[in-house]
Order: C-alpha cells, then sequence, then structure tokens
C-alpha cells in the first residue's frame, strides 16, 4: 500500500495551493495532464502540443516589481497562456491580471517590432467570488476580451481573461454532468481525496491523480511541498485568527493591530514580503516598520 501518512497533508496535492498547481500542471513531463485541462476551460481552442516558458517575468523598467506566474507557456499556434490560482480576494486583482497580460504583449513589441499580436490569455482560476454588475448566481466562469461596447465587435484578440471563481462551485461529485465540471471538482477537492472516485474513472483523471500524488514527488520537491504546505497553513490559521480578532474588536483599529500581528508572524517564520503584502494588505513600509 502506498505510504501518503504525512502530518498535516493528504494524499494528493493539494491543487488550490499555488505550489502544488506549479508542481502538477506546470511540469515537462506533466504537460499533458495541462493540455487536457486547458482544452476544456478555453473556448474555441484545441491545443496539441506547448512550451513552458520562465515563470519569472521582468517589470517594464529597472525599478519595476518582477511578476511570477504560476504556470506560463506559449502553445502550437503561437499563443500566450498564463494561469494563475488565487486563494483569497485582494484589492484591483482585475487590475492585476490585466498587468499579467500587458508584459508578453510588450515582450512581442521588443521582439519583432511590427504591430501583429498573437494572442495572450491569461486564465485565473478562484477560491472566491468576485463582484460583478449582474451576475447569474449559477455561473463560475466569466470571459473578457476587448470589444466595441455597443456592436461587441471585437478590437483586436490579443488579450484574453479567464476567471473561474470556484467560490461560486457547489456541485457534488454526484451532480456533475461534463468533464470540466469534474476538472473543477478536482481542482477544489483533490488534496482531500484518498483515493480516485469511482465518477473520475476517466483516463485523463487517472493521469491527474497519478502525477497529483504527493508520494509520487521526487524526494526533494516532495520534501519541499510538506514544508510549504505546513506554512501556508500557519498563514491560514494566523490569518484566520487576525480575521477574528478584528471581528471581535469591532472596529477598524482592532483590525489593523491583527493585521499587523499577521505580519509580524510570518516575517517571524522568513515569509517572503510580497507575500504577506498580498496576504494583509499591509504596503511593504508598514510591514517593514514592524
Amino acid at each position: 500500500m502506498t505510504n501518503y501518512n504525512y502530518p498535516g497533508v493528504g494524499r494528493y496535492v493539494d491543487l488550490m495551493f499555488d505550489r502544488g498547481f506549479k508542481r502538477v500542471f506546470g511540469k515537462e513531463a506533466n504537460k499533458d495532464v495541462l493540455i487536457a485541462f486547458l482544452n476544456q476551460i478555453i473556448p474555441g481552442k484545441r491545443i496539441e502540443d506547448l512550451e513552458f516558458i520562465n515563470v519569472e517575468n521582468e517589470g517594464l523598467s529597472a525599478e519595476s516589481k518582477k511578476a511570477f506566474f504560476d504556470v506560463q507557456c506559449t502553445v502550437d499556434d503561437g499563443s500566450t497562456i498564463i494561469v494563475e490560482v488565487q486563494r483569497s480576494n485582494q484589492p484591483y486583482f482585475k487590475e492585476r491580471v490585466l498587468s499579467y497580460a500587458s508584459l508578453p504583449i510588450l515582450r512581442q513589441l521588443e521582439a519583432g517590432g511590427a504591430y501583429r499580436l498573437v494572442p495572450v490569455y491569461v486564465v485565473s482560476i478562484l477560491n472566491f467570488s468576485l463582484e460583478h454588475e449582474s451576475w447569474d448566481e449559477g455561473r463560475i466562469e466569466s470571459y473578457y476580451s476587448i470589444r466595441e461596447d455597443y456592436t461587441g465587435e471585437q478590437m483586436t484578440n490579443a488579450l484574453n481573461f479567464i476567471f473561474i471563481e470556484l467560490g461560486r462551485f457547489r456541485k457534488t461529485i454526484q451532480e456533475l454532468e461534463n468533464d470540466k465540471e469534474k476538472w473543477y471538482f478536482c481542482l477544489l477537492n483533490m488534496g482531500k481525496f484518498l483515493e480516485r472516485p469511482a465518477e473520475l474513472q476517466a483516463e485523463v483523471f487517472r493521469r491527474l491523480f497519478d502525477v497529483a500524488e504527493v508520494e509520487a514527488l521526487p524526494g526533494k520537491e516532495r520534501e519541499q511541498y510538506i514544508k510549504d504546505m505546513t506554512t501556508e497553513r500557519d498563514i491560514i490559521n494566523q490569518k484566520e485568527f487576525a480575521r477574528q480578532e478584528g471581528k471581535a474588536e469591532g472596529r477598524a483599529e482592532g483590525l489593523a493591530e491583527a493585521k499587523a500581528e499577521l505580519a509580524k508572524g510570518m516575517l517571524s517564520k522568513g515569509i517572503d514580503i510580497q507575500i504577506i503584502v498580498e496576504l494583509t494588505g499591509l504596503t511593504e513600509t508598514e510591514i517593514r516598520s514592524l
């Protein structure tokens, strides 16, 4: 019997944890799994092959921050696909996603000079719900591109955004109607499974479960994943503590104090300051002054 008895860690990788997602979908040996997933969620696109590219992207100037994507690849028609997993909402999230897409667009201009752009797709897998002006509560996907306001005519296909709001996904495994919904269910629940369910016996899901098994990770990757998961759980617990403290205080200064305590706790564990900025909403200057 496979040994998967790691304290605080399930048998399978948590795919809504960005490091877990990268370990399953961002590896050359597993690119068939990523292709199968993308073919389900990008309308009108049929990917046969892809090539992974560096997930670290330099800013537009020496002073600009670098952007680190969970997965970035070029596909056989030349387009670029960026995939990001996000557990919790943050201010100006859509604007952040727009900035992600701008980097590969500008790289195209630097490389060729001509303004004939190949499409860029940013796929955001979210463990929360976005705010919309109007929305059918049964929907979990939204698709954005640049179009004329009145006619819907597409101005360009260069920028494409897909948001998958898994915070809205409520179906049980018995209610899943198609393979796309099965992918969504796996993304949300992979870290909780002890065995592969009978409803997920298709070959593509057998392959997903095989590569997502923690024991299947190479030794150093497995050790790092377990360490990362321990840190992630500490962050979640501290964040929940801060939320409860702020709620109990019932006033803005109580929440501010709770955020500061959360940031201090994460700093003491050596967590990257940019991650702390994202999770607490504090500025880098505020965090460094603690």
